[in-house]
C-alpha cells in the first residue's frame, strides 16, 4: 500500500480507473441479467393471465350459446337465436387456441377435458334445436327440462375453476421467483456500490495527497516564475535605460554633427563630421538591433494584422534608400508583380525585414546595383503568397558560411564588423520576424558575384478593398450628376483648394469649414451627405469634432478622415472616435473618389483623357515635382497655377511661423505647424523636405531633441526657399 501511495500519479490514476471499470462492468452485467429475468417473468405473467382470460371466454361463450337455445325452445321466440352463432364461433376459436399452446402436463389434461365437455354441451344444444325444428317440440322441451345441459355446464365451470386456480398458483410462484431474484440483484448492486465507494474514497485520498504535493510544487514554480519575471523586467528596464542613456547623447551628437555639416568647414573637418555621423548611425543601428532581438527572445513582439498598400510601402523604401544608392553610384530597382492594391498583414515588420536586407545589400556592394523583386506565388479567395528577392552584386558570402549567417552575433567573416560595422544581429532578427509571420527565408550567394535573399510570406486579402484598374487612367464624370452635399473640414488653404477643385469637377455641392467648431455650427443648421474631416486643426481637432457629431448632434453622416499621419493604428483610432473611414495625405484622386462613391452610392466619375498638364521640366537639380498637381488638375492648367501661387504665398508664412515656434521651443505649435506644412510640401513634390518635417514632428510630439529640431528646420527652410524661387521662375 505504501508503495502504491508513493507511486507515480499516472500509475495510481490507471489502477483506480481499472478498478472502477471492473465495478462498472459488474454492475452493468447484474443489471442486464436482472432486466432479462424481469422480462421473462413479465412474459410468463402475461401468458398466464392470457390463458386464464381465454378459459373464462370459452366458459361464457358456451353458457351464452346454451341459454339462448333453451330460451328459444321454451318460448318459440326466434329473437333468442339472433347472433347466437357468434358465441359458438368464439368458443370454438378460443378452444382451438388453448389446444395449440405449449402447456404443462396438468394444464394440458384440464384443457383436453374442457374441450370434451365443450363439444358435449354444443352437441346437446344443437340436438335440442334439431328436435325442435323436426316437429318434436315436446321432446326438445323435455330435453331442456332434463337438466343434462346444466350438468355439463357445471362440469365446465369446475374445469375452468380448476384451471384458474392452477394458473393463480403458478402466477404466485412466478412473482415469488421474481422477488427473490430482485433481492439477489439488490444485494449484488449494494456490494458493487460499496466496492465503488471504497475505490472512490481511496482514489480521492490519493489524489488529495498528490494535489497537495502538486500545489506545493506549483507554488514553488510560481515563485520561481515571479523571480524570473522580475529578472526579465530588470533586464528590460536595464535595456530601456541603457537605450535611453545612449540614444539621448547620440541624438545630440548626430544633431550637432548635422548642424555643423551645414556650416563652412574645410575638407578635414568635413571628413571628421562624416565619420562622426557614420559612427553614430552605426551605434544607433546596433542599439535598435539589440532591443528588437531582446523583444523577440522575450516573446513580447506584437504581430499586427492591418490593411496596408504594398505599392506605397515599396515606394517609400525606394525613396528611403535611393540617396544612399546614388552616393555609392549603385542602381536601385524595385520590380513588383501585379498584386492586390491592399493586403492584410504587418507592414511595420515587412518594412523592417526589407530595410535590413536592402541596407545590407547596399552596404556590401561597391559597384553594380541592388534589385528588389516581388512576385505572386499562389493565390486563393482569401490569401496570397508573395515571393520577395533582394539581390545585390556585392562581395558575396562563402558557401560554407551560408548556414551560419542567420545566427545571432555572427557575420560571414571575422573582419566584416571591422570593415563594414554592424552587430551581427540583423539577419537573425530578419529570420525570426519572417518565422513569426509564418514565412521562410533562404540565401544564395557566390563570392565576388553577389547575394540574393529569398523569402515567402502569406498575406490575407482585403475583402473590402476596391479593385483598381491600374491600366485605366480615366475617371468619368458622375452619371447621373449627383446633388450630394459634402462638408470639407480643413484648415490648410491648399488642401481646401484641392478639395474645392475636385468636388467642383465631380459635380458635388460642398462647403468649407476651417476648423471643427465651424463644422459643428454648420451641421446644426444644415444637413450634409458626407463629411471630409482633417485631423490636425486649430481650436477643435478632427477626433473631438467627430466624437461631438456622433454623441451630441446624434448624426450618422459618413465621416472620412483625411490626415498626414502614417502611424500604425491611425485608421482604428479614427473609427473609435466615430469616423467611418480613413484616407492618408497626400490624397490621391482615385482613392478619394472611391471612398466617396462607397459612402454616397453613386456612379464612378471619370476624367477626360485629354489633359493638357501644366508642364514642368523635371531635371535632376529640380527640387519640386508638379506631377501630383498635374494628376489632380483634371486637364486645367489654371488649377496648377493657382496651387503654385498659393504655395509661393503660403510657404514663407508657414516657415516663419515654424521658425518662431522653434525659437521659443513651443513643442505643441511646432508639431501642429510641421504637420500642417507636410501637406503643403506634398503638393509641389518637395520630397527632400519630407523626412526632416517628419523628424521635427516626431521630436515635437516627444518634446525632446531641440537641437535636432533646429538642425532639420535649417534644411527645411533652405529647401522651401529654393522651391519658392524655383516655382516663381516657371
Amino acid at each position: 500500500m505504501k508503495r502504491f501511495l508513493l507511486s507515480n500519479i499516472s500509475i495510481k490514476i490507471g489502477i483506480g480507473f481499472f478498478l472502477a471499470l471492473i465495478a462498472i462492468i459488474i454492475v452493468q452485467y447484474l443489471t442486464d441479467n436482472s432486466i432479462e429475468n424481469l422480462k421473462t417473468s413479465q412474459q410468463e405473467m402475461l401468458r398466464s393471465n392470457y390463458l386464464t382470460s381465454k378459459v373464462s371466454l370459452i366458459e361464457s361463450s358456451v353458457y351464452a350459446y346454451d341459454n339462448k337455445i333453451s330460451d328459444f325452445v321454451c318460448t318459440g321466440n326466434s329473437y333468442f337465436l339472433k347472433n347466437n352463432e357468434v358465441n359458438l364461433k368464439q368458443a370454438i376459436v378460443n378452444m382451438q387456441f388453448l389446444l395449440d399452446q405449449n402447456l404443462s402436463g396438468d394444464q394440458k389434461i384440464l384443457v383436453i377435458k374442457l374441450d370434451s365437455l365443450v363439444k358435449m354441451e354444443i352437441n346437446a344444444a344443437q340436438q335440442t334445436l334439431a328436435d325442435y325444428h323436426n316437429e318434436s317440440k315436446s321432446d326438445a322441451i323435455a330435453q331442456v327440462s332434463s337438466g343434462i345441459g346444466e350438468r355439463i355446464l357445471d362440469d365446465i365451470s369446475y374445469v375452468v375453476s380448476s384451471f384458474q386456480r392452477m394458473e393463480s398458483e403458478n402466477l404466485s410462484r412466478i412473482i415469488e421467483r421474481r422477488n427473490q431474484h430482485t433481492r439477489e440483484v439488490e444485494m449484488m448492486n449494494n456490494m458493487a456500490t460499496g466496492f465503488a465507494i471504497v475505490v472512490i474514497v481511496i482514489s480521492i485520498m490519493v489524489l488529495f495527497r498528490d494535489i497537495k504535493r502538486r500545489n506545493k510544487v506549483e507554488l514553488e514554480l510560481r515563485n520561481a516564475e515571479k523571480q524570473a519575471y522580475k529578472v526579465a523586467e530588470m533586464k528590460e528596464q536595464f535595456m530601456a535605460n541603457m537605450s535611453h542613456e545612449i540614444r539621448t547623447p547620440m541624438n545630440s551628437i548626430l544633431g550637432f554633427a548635422n548642424f555643423l555639416s551645414h556650416t563652412e568647414l574645410n575638407k578635414d573637418q568635413q571628413d571628421y563630421i562624416r565619420a562622426i555621423q557614420a559612427s553614430g548611425e552605426n551605434l544607433l543601428t546596433i542599439i535598435n538591433d539589440i532591443l528588437d532581438f531582446s523583444k523577440i527572445e522575450a516573446g513580447m513582439l506584437h504581430i499586427e494584422k492591418v490593411a496596408f498598400n504594398p505599392a506605397e510601402l515599396f515606394h517609400s523604401l525606394q525613396v528611403m534608400f535611393q540617396q544612399r544608392a546614388d552616393e555609392k553610384n549603385l542602381s536601385l530597382n524595385f520590380n513588383v508583380d501585379d498584386i492586390p492594391v491592399t493586403l492584410i498583414g504587418d507592414p511595420t515588420r515587412l518594412t523592417q525585414i526589407l530595410v535590413n536586407l536592402i541596407n545590407n545589400a547596399i552596404k556590401f556592394t561597391k559597384q553594380g546595383g541592388v534589385s528588389v523583386t516581388v512576385r505572386k506565388l499562389t493565390e486563393n479567395d482569401d490569401e496570397i503568397f508573395l515571393d520577395f528577392q533582394v539581390k545585390d552584386s556585392g562581395i558575396g558570402i562563402p558557401h560554407e558560411k551560408l548556414d551560419a549567417i542567420f545566427d545571432r552575433f555572427n557575420q560571414a567573416d571575422t573582419d566584416t564588423t571591422r570593415k563594414f560595422g554592424g552587430s551581427g544581429l540583423g539577419l537573425s532578427i530578419v529570420k525570426k520576424l519572417i518565422e513569426l509571420l509564418n514565412g521562410k527565408i533562404k540565401v544564395e550567394s557566390n563570392v565576388g558575384i553577389g547575394t540574393v535573399f529569398i523569402f515567402q510570406l502569406p498575406f490575407k486579402k482585403n475583402s473590402v478593398a476596391f479593385k483598381e484598374n491600374l491600366s485605366d487612367n480615366k475617371i468619368e464624370s458622375p452619371k447621373p450628376a449627383t446633388s450630394a452635399a459634402v462638408l470639407v473640414v480643413e484648415d490648410n488653404i491648399m488642401n481646401q483648394k484641392l478639395a474645392q477643385s475636385l468636388l467642383q469637377y465631380w459635380g458635388f455641392k460642398f462647403e468649407i469649414a476651417e476648423n471643427g467648431n465651424v463644422a459643428i455650427e454648420k451641421l446644426k443648421v444644415k444637413s450634409f451627405d458626407l463629411i471630409l474631416m482633417d485631423i490636425q486643426m486649430p481650436e477643435l481637432n478632427g477626433y473631438d469634432t467627430a466624437f461631438f457629431i456622433r454623441n451630441n448632434l446624434k448624426l450618422d453622416t459618413p465621416i472620412i478622415a483625411m490626415t498626414a499621419h502614417a502611424l500604425q493604428g491611425e485608421r482604428d483610432k479614427c473609427i473609435r472616435y466615430g469616423m467611418n473611414d480613413y484616407i492618408s495625405k497626400p490624397i490621391h484622386e482615385k482613392e478619394l473618389l472611391k471612398l466617396i462613391e462607397k459612402y454616397l452610392n453613386i456612379g464612378q466619375p471619370e476624367l477626360s483623357s485629354n489633359q493638357n498638364h501644366y508642364k514642368s521640366s523635371q531635371s535632376n537639380n529640380k527640387i519640386t515635382n508638379l506631377q501630383y498637381l498635374n494628376d489632380l488638375s483634371n486637364g486645367k492648367p489654371e488649377f496648377v497655377r493657382q496651387m503654385v501661387d498659393l504655395f509661393i504665398l503660403e510657404a514663407p508664412e508657414e516657415i516663419a511661423k515654424l521658425e518662431q515656434a522653434i525659437n521659443q521651443m513651443q513643442y505643441e505649435d511646432i508639431y501642429s505647424i510641421a504637420h500642417k506644412f507636410k501637406s503643403t510640401a506634398y503638393f509641389v513634390g518637395i520630397d527632400s523636405a519630407k523626412s526632416d518635417l517628419i523628424t521635427i514632428e516626431r521630436c515635437a510630439s516627444e518634446k525632446s531633441n531641440p537641437e535636432l529640431i533646429r538642425s532639420c528646420f535649417i534644411k527645411v527652410k533652405d529647401v522651401c526657399n529654393r522651391a519658392v524661387d524655383e516655382l516663381k521662375s516657371l
